[in-house]
């Protein structure tokens, strides 16, 4: 049994370079798809030996890329692997993983593992604590399995891939490891995370979902109102180690701000006025241009 990594990527060179060396050093061999980064992406990717890279020709972010990845990973490494599937903005402690390797590979073949799903908040040493969705008592993601050569993705497209990250067709068992915290920085760097998703909700909503199921499914997300933070333990991060400028984030420059401004040039700006995407102060300058 090997141990594989799979991950999507498309323009992620602000973090990178840090969490593909982390997650390296616990696996045989890993597989990226990229999604036509034009940023320094590739460049970082090529750095890497254990990192056979695959193109991802979609024009949108879905749950495509997950389905090509794991056909890859059988194709090239055979189907009873342990796969790890891992955002290019999370770390796994290496001591904790290999502290509970064993217990994560004598799990029954077909067996999906979610872990707690940790949000670092602004910070790259303080994370979301406050009760509810994000806090990793009860947030999990799963992101683990064990191929069995027989599990499998539901055939049904979804953009944005607000999907499992592991097959959810033929999976014999679901556990959940709560020794193993999966530690995500997206929302460390906090205006990066706002205009990405205030992407995702203009594309969600040219794709037919409507306002309020926008604004209702985006509300925790982007909103710093009522959270409370704790400081991250030194353990979950053993192995690994956090940018300490990765707070920094020139919006305009962002793949994400471009292609806003594509959408708005495109549909309009009124097309997405009831949506609840004004508050940054980005977003204000933005619709100063079209005016």
């Amino acid at each position: 049994m090997k141990i594989i990594l799979l991950m999507p990527t498309k323009n992620e060179d602000w973090i990178l370079n840090s969490t593909l060396a982390s997650a390296l050093q616990l696996v045989d061999a890993a597989i990226v798809s990229d999604q036509q980064s034009s940023d320094g992406t590739l460049e970082i990717l090529n750095n890497f030996k254990k990192v056979t890279i695959i193109e991802n020709t979609e024009k949108l972010h879905s749950n495509k890329v997950r389905w090509s990845l794991l056909d890859k990973s059988r194709e090239k490494f055979g189907k009873n692997n342990l796969i790890l599937n891992l955002d290019a903005d999370e770390y796994l402690s290496n001591k904790l993983f290999f502290k509970n390797l064993n217990y994560i590979k004598n799990l029954p073949k077909g067996t999906s593992v979610s872990l707690p799903w940790v949000q670092l908040w602004k910070s790259n040493t303080k994370f979301r604590s406050d009760k509810g969705v994000w806090n990793p008592k009860t947030n999990k993601k799963t992101c683990i399995f064990l191929d069995d050569g027989k599990v499998a993705y539901s055939n049904e497209l979804i953009i944005n891939d607000h999907t499992s990250r592991v097959p959810t067709e033929k999976i014999r068992n679901s556990v959940v490891f709560n020794k193993l915290p999966l530690i995500h920085v997206q929302f460390a760097n906090w205006d990066r995370a706002q205009v990405k998703q205030i992407l995702y909700q203009c594309r969600e909503l040219i794709n037919g979902i409507s306002v309020n199921e926008i604004n209702d499914k985006y509300r925790n997300s982007t909103t710093d109102k009522n959270v409370k933070t704790k400081k991250i333990k030194k353990k979950w991060l053993d192995g690994a180690e956090i940018p300490k400028n990765i707070t920094e984030c020139k919006v305009e420059d962002t793949w994400h701000y471009k292609e806003i401004k594509n959408l708005f040039t495109e549909h309009s700006v009124e097309k997405f006025k009831d949506l609840n995407i004004w508050e940054p102060h980005f977003m204000f300058k933005l619709l100063r241009d079209f005016r």
